[in-house]
């Protein structure tokens, strides 16, 4: 180190002693011939991930050699689509976006899917969720949905609060899913009509005490590589956060369907899906449809400005309005 970086011999400053004599040496000859500063300069250009050589320089020296790598050089931005996130103001729309969504049941018993507020009174949720209910007579479905149903911070589970669909007019609107979902090389793409989403009205105006999610806002249209996060309810258990940095695959070709790699359970159907940012993007609605047969690549959903497209061409939009 010291002949390459320094020009100098060590035999010739500090003579064949010991070590730590030669070190010794090496140190006063340096300062006595005012040279000190190169000789740590030398030192930390040599180790500089030295956190003692380091320090020394950083309390000896105001200035830092354009040789000598700081610290925060070594610091890189590997994937610029990743944002930096403010952490209070992320933990606390977390928190406030977990308490829109539901666990889709029977009333009788039984988990059926998930669903998120769209209004202070409905839930979004996909059509297979609730098809068995649709049609039925008497303007009413045993339809019930949990919220706030989660794992505790002391490991407890919260059961939360159930809220019983309207007795009248429970379903504000709906539009099938596809026969190309469920085929793994479909002949054809989804309809703009077959968007497997179902909006029920609840008994009660939960989302003026919680808010809801807003559909109509134009979010960030979701790009190849954006990170995804979703809220669900896989496998019936309490509420889950899934989050994939890498997960947008891309659009069908009529925008009818949004990929990614976010994972997903059965029991996920009907939940939201968000950038890292918390702005909602999709209605989540399937797994790959060539799982199990192969190992499943991708997950699915419906965009959200598909949807409410849908809403407004059938007139339907004006009855999500608080």
């Amino acid at each position: 180190m010291l002949s390459l970086r320094c020009n100098r011999n060590l035999e010739d400053v500090a003579g064949t002693g010991g070590l730590k004599a030669a070190v010794y040496e090496l140190v006063d000859t340096a300062d006595a011939e005012d040279w000190i500063d190169k000789l740590v300069l030398c030192a930390l250009a040599e180790n500089p991930g030295n956190p003692k050589l380091r320090a020394l320089y950083d309390e000896a020296w105001l200035t830092m050699d354009e040789d000598i790598p700081s610290r925060s050089s070594l610091e890189s931005l590997i994937d610029p689509e990743l944002e930096f996130l403010d952490v209070d103001a992320w933990l606390t729309t977390a928190q406030e976006m977990t308490g829109r969504v539901c666990r889709v049941e029977r009333t009788s018993g039984g988990a059926l899917g998930t669903g998120f507020l769209i209004s202070p009174s409905c839930v979004l949720t996909n059509y297979h969720v609730v098809e068995t209910f649709i049609g039925l007579s008497g303007g009413s479905a045993p339809l019930s949905f949990r919220f706030d149903f989660r794992v505790a911070p002391d490991g407890g589970q919260q059961e939360g609060k159930t809220l019983p669909a309207a007795q009248t007019d429970w379903l504000v609107s709906a539009a099938p899913y596809s026969p190309s979902d469920t085929n793994p090389h479909p002949a054809a793409l989804p309809g703009e009509d077959e968007l497997d989403y179902a909006v029920v009205r609840l008994r009660d105006r939960r989302g003026d005490s919680t808010g809801w999610i807003d559909i109509g806002t134009p979010s960030p249209e979701p790009t190849p590589g954006m990170a995804l996060a979703i809220l669900q309810h896989p496998q019936a258990r309490p509420l889950k956060l899934a989050l994939d940095t890498k997960a947008i695959i891309g659009f069908n070709a009529n925008g009818t369907r949004l990929t990614y790699r976010t994972n997903t359970q059965h029991g996920s159907s009907g939940s939201p899906c968000f950038t890292l940012g918390w702005k909602p993007v999709a209605l989540h609605h399937s797994g790959d449809p060539a799982a199990p047969a192969f190992p499943p690549q991708r997950n699915a959903g419906i965009p959200l400005r598909a949807i409410q497209r849908h809403l407004e061409r059938t007139g339907r939009a004006g009855a999500l309005v608080p």
